[in-house]
């Protein structure tokens, strides 16, 4: 095969890949963890998104846990909003909806916005990026990164 249709594949592959991502929608459930900077309780904790999207709106839940051993210390789940355009979630957790928190930890559960990108991980689709936001005192959260992936498994071409 010469040159020319060898780049014609390849460009035609690349777009059609491209418009694969742009209808992508990322509704259900997302699992992973947020790292936090120095300042937090802890540098990694567990955390899941659960969305609904309709065009490119998102609406749903995230939920946050830190465990000490068995002992979960730390738990919140909180309503948030954003938008998808098939390559970049842009979100805002809006309120606290449940919460626990461990007397001893005396903590102020952090509002976040995040910026994350859609990426492929080991043949797994995720969402990857960073984040910001306050305390429900109104402090400065030390920001940090979030990786969460879905749990669905992507089959593969082997050819």
């Amino acid at each position: 095969m010469n040159t020319t249709i060898k780049l014609i594949i390849f460009s035609f592959s690349l777009f059609l890949f491209g418009h694969q991502l742009e209808a992508q929608d990322i509704s259900g459930e997302w699992n992973g963890v947020i790292s936090q900077d120095e300042g937090g309780l802890s540098d990694q904790y567990y955390f899941s998104f659960v969305f609904k999207q309709k065009g490119t709106k998102v609406t749903g839940f995230s939920k946050v846990e830190l465990f000490q051993g068995k002992k979960r210390v730390l738990y919140a789940r909180k309503k948030l909003e954003g938008t998808f355009d098939g390559k970049t979630l842009i979100f805002k957790e809006l309120e606290i909806v449940e919460q626990e928190a461990n007397t001893a930890t005396n903590t102020n559960i952090c509002l976040i916005n995040g910026k994350l990108k859609f990426a492929w991980d080991k043949s797994t689709l995720c969402l990857m990026g960073t984040w910001g936001g306050t305390t429900t005192a109104g402090q400065v959260c030390s920001p940090g990164t979030i990786k969460v992936c879905t749990n669905i498994p992507v089959a593969l071409n082997k050819n």
